[in-house]
């Protein structure tokens, strides 16, 4: 029997301006994905109030030609399967319309009805008042690194991206160092504050320092007060956490939202609400705006909440496995929808792939790499969560006390709930071997305040089989948390009692050879100075360059212009003699008098060294620039 529904007349004219769009677009995509680039260009020239439509370029042309072609040709046939099915698209439509509207009724009803658990709020006495010490400490505790000297990639981050306008800052993917959403937050931090190095920092410090109530909060929800406390504790005095909250990448901020997306979960879990799950869509976008690797935690997440629906660990109100599955999809589609639009800018810029060719940490590597490297990588990942000197007995407990937590998950939960490593377990596991990733050790930052609570959890859990008289518990209990809390105070201050002993500590550049060097040529510096330094290094020199307002010519692109003096930056981290980084990266040795090499500066391991040229043949090679004759 034909179906008998009359679409609403909204839904009608609706769908007339629907395909009027579609068969507007495809034919404008097909147009400019067919015709040359000099007709579409002098086009778009003409159109141009200074004549020149200067972000056409044929690159631009190049890259966007065959994602044009394919959408304008998706844009042509879904209008014409719209136009050939008409009633019946008209009805869809006017079936989305009225969802579309339930939803915009619902999320005011929800807002009224969203009642966080009590779990998330803390008392201003002992509790609060707790908390807000860890934080002061933390506060103390990452102050001082704020001003220490630049790291490659926070400089490479700040001179290639930040630093320019926001259009860029989001446009350009050509190295995975932009963790975008993390260099929008640099560049606004740099707009207000300057270019020092503390204002770099201040996003990954600020995502540091939330890490520390997002993880007293999930301890408390998932478990106890006091272990929320105590791991807020840890991860306030640990030396890794410390230096990623004064390092300016994206990496606390994955761990940050990691937290926050387990937080919202399991409220989702226990509460029927769209306001939630709207969150939840708002974190995972954002993380995957940081950083793709925020793919890891949204898995453990999504197979957590998998798990949650399989065992009717969820609100009635989802009427099942099947109502529960519809919300599940619906936000991880929302989610990859939203952060697809995020990189839209990237997409249209450098092609829809940029993301992921050329990235080494995602593209998979064989069966055979991938297990032969893999002790190399679990050692690194080691190495980096006991940075600072933390004794590698201390993570042994902590992956002892994960396995407990997992067996024991019923004896310290406060709901019914999956373990969260099982979750952990189950997605990464079968992803890795998929997907087999050249990982470094810090896309794994994410895990750290996971499993340290977690391994807290695990302990009390077996602690509290004891049979011991309450109050005997009560005191080995607080004991235990104390000693362990006093114990990592005391690493902290260990691992950076040599910062904190330099009375110059204020001042970035008394601690930094690469800020000494650049200030001896700020001071030395002629007009025709050429400044070469290898590519393990240059990132910083260029940030510090910046910082103290010299001429970036004199330090980049120097094969190509005249100069009069070649002054060569050397280090430890420098791959290779003075002659082989000249050779490389300095002007071609036939304009250089390499006899004269010679020390002239010298701050801590960095050397700075002067070489003299050939000046005859460099003037009637690049010629005498007027303001050096």
């Amino acid at each position: 029997m034909p179906n008998q529904r009359q679409p609403a007349r909204a839904a009608v004219i609706f769908w007339y301006a629907i395909l009027l769009i579609l068969f507007g677009t495809g034919a404008i995509l097909l147009l400019f994905s067919i015709a040359p680039y000099s007709i579409l260009k002098s086009s778009l020239d003409y159109l141009a109030k200074d004549g020149n439509f200067a972000r056409f370029t044929l690159s631009f042309y190049q890259i966007t030609r065959l994602p044009f072609l394919l959408l304008g040709g998706l844009s042509l046939v879904f209008g014409i399967f719209s136009a050939w099915q008409a009633r019946q698209t008209q009805i869809l439509l006017n079936d989305g319309l009225q969802f579309i509207r339930r939803i915009a009724l619902r999320v005011p009803e929800d807002f009224r009805r969203l009642q966080f658990q009590r779990n998330w709020k803390f008392s201003l006495t002992w509790e609060g008042g707790a908390l807000l010490c860890i934080l002061l400490f933390a506060v103390a505790a990452r102050l001082i690194f704020l001003q220490r000297g630049i790291e490659y990639d926070e400089a490479y981050t700040y001179m290639e991206f930040a630093r320019h306008s926001f259009w860029q800052v989001m446009s350009d993917y050509s190295v995975p160092n932009n963790h975008v959403f993390h260099t929008l937050l640099v560049k606004v931090a740099t707009l207000l504050f300057g270019n020092a190095p503390w204002a770099i920092r201040i996003p990954t410090f600020l995502a540091g320092l939330l890490i520390l109530p997002a993880a007293f909060a999930v301890g408390k929800q998932f478990y106890q007060s006091k272990l929320g406390l105590f791991a807020a504790g840890l991860l306030a005095a640990a030396p890794v956490m410390v230096f990623y909250s004064a390092n300016a990448r994206g990496y606390t901020l994955v761990a940050l939202f990691t937290l926050l997306l387990f937080l919202l979960a399991d409220q989702a879990r226990q509460q029927k609400n769209l306001i939630l799950w709207m969150l939840m869509i708002l974190v995972t976008g954002l993380g995957f705006y940081t950083i793709p690797i925020m793919l890891y935690p949204f898995g453990i997440v999504s197979t957590w909440l998998l798990l949650a629906g399989l065992t009717n660990e969820i609100d009635p109100a989802y009427g099942g496995i099947k109502g529960w599955l519809r919300y599940l999809i619906g936000f991880g589609m929302c989610a990859a929808i939203l952060s697809v639009c995020f990189y839209l800018p990237i997409f249209t810029s450098n092609g829809i792939l940029t993301v992921f060719n050329g990235n080494r940490v995602v593209n998979p590597i064989s069966f055979n790499q991938f297990f032969k490297l893999m002790p190399d990588r679990l050692a690194d990942v080691q190495m980096d969560w006991l940075w600072g000197g933390a004794p590698e007995w201390s993570l042994y407990l902590i992956l002892l006390g994960d396995v407990l937590s997992i067996l024991l998950h019923k004896r310290i939960a406060r709901y019914k709930s999956p373990p969260i490593l099982l979750a952990v377990l189950l997605f990464l596991i079968p992803f890795l071997l998929i997907q087999r990733p050249y990982s470094l050790a810090r896309v794994w930052f994410f895990l750290l305040p996971l499993l340290i609570l977690t391994g807290l959890a695990g302990w009390a859990a077996l602690f509290g089989m004891l049979r011991l008289p309450k109050d005997w518990r009560v005191i080995l209990d607080n004991g235990a948390i104390a000693s362990v809390l006093a114990a990592a105070l005391w690493l902290n201050l260990r691992s950076f009692a040599p910062y904190w002993q330099n009375p110059n500590f204020n001042s970035f550049s008394t601690s930094d050879s690469a800020a000494l060097i650049t200030q001896y040529i700020q001071e030395n510096l002629r007009a025709g100075d050429a400044v070469v330094v290898s590519n393990d290094e240059d990132a910083r020199y260029w940030y510090y360059f910046d910082y103290f307002k010299i001429p970036e010519t004199h330090i980049r692109d120097i094969k190509r212009h005249y100069f009069t003096r070649v002054l060569l930056i050397t280090s430890p981290e420098s791959k290779g003699t003075p002659e082989e980084i000249l050779r490389k990266f300095g002007p071609d040795l036939v304009f250089l008098k390499m006899e004269t090499l010679h020390l002239v500066f010298q701050a801590a391991v960095s050397v700075v060294y002067q070489v003299d040229p050939n000046q005859g043949l460099v003037d009637r090679t690049f010629g005498v620039p007027p303001a050096l004759k």
